[in-house]
């Protein structure tokens, strides 16, 4: 599907067309085009600003649970807003930023251990393996602030140091055992993990609505 033309007028010129991938999500089979929608407007401003609010992030995914109300229309203009969005061209919701102090004490616990194999092993186990395989072991603990993360890192020194060390030495051995099937999978990107935090998860793979630029 190639995108020309105006993408929420309607017109002769729309990319709206029946597409076989997703002809089951389409509430108007046999037009070329629908009405506009509450949610192509939505987007369509989006679009236009380069910003996206917290409102509007919570009016799309409002719209979207109810999917059987959407057309091809409407998941052609989140694919272009997806696009927007990993692209940075699009502003998303601002918020605090939150972080897991854990995260970074294992990944210091990760590289003290790795230092201390035998040369060869060094370059076998990657560290985000690692540090997911450990971490889904161990509490988080989170932060929205500077004085939170100190707060947070101190009462792992104090409390879950052993721990850490024990599930990472276990990690690094697990991992290197299964460093073979590791590689064979798919690994995640930064566009899918922006994307999944402010657009809601939809009924269709990503190459099932495609728009040329």
């Amino acid at each position: 599907m190639f995108f020309k033309g105006n993408l929420f007028n309607g017109d002769s010129s729309s990319p709206f067309q029946q597409n076989s991938s997703v002809t089951n999500f389409s509430t108007h089979q046999g037009n070329r085009s629908a009405p506009q929608s509450v949610l192509r407007s939505l987007i369509e401003q989006i679009l236009k600003t380069g910003m996206m609010s917290l409102e509007d992030q919570l009016k799309i995914h409002k719209i979207c649970d109810s999917e059987a109300t959407l057309c091809l229309e409407d998941y052609v203009a989140l694919e272009l807003l997806r696009k927007s969005l990993s692209a940075g061209k699009i502003q998303p919701p601002q918020q605090k930023h939150i972080h897991n102090a854990m995260e970074q004490l294992v990944r210091d616990e990760i590289l003290i251990q790795l230092r201390a194999l035998p040369m060869e092993e060094r370059s076998l186990p990657d560290l985000g393996d690692i540090q997911a395989y450990v971490l889904n072991r161990l509490p988080p603990l989170y932060a929205t602030s500077e004085e939170g993360l100190h707060h947070q890192r101190q009462q792992a020194l104090d409390c879950l140091n052993r721990l850490i060390k024990k599930q990472v030495s276990m990690a690094i051995d697990v991992i290197v055992q299964q460093q073979e099937s590791l590689t064979e999978r798919t690994p995640l990107s930064e566009e899918i993990c922006k994307l999944y935090e402010y657009l809601p998860k939809l009924p269709f793979k990503q190459n099932d609505v495609d728009i040329t630029e």
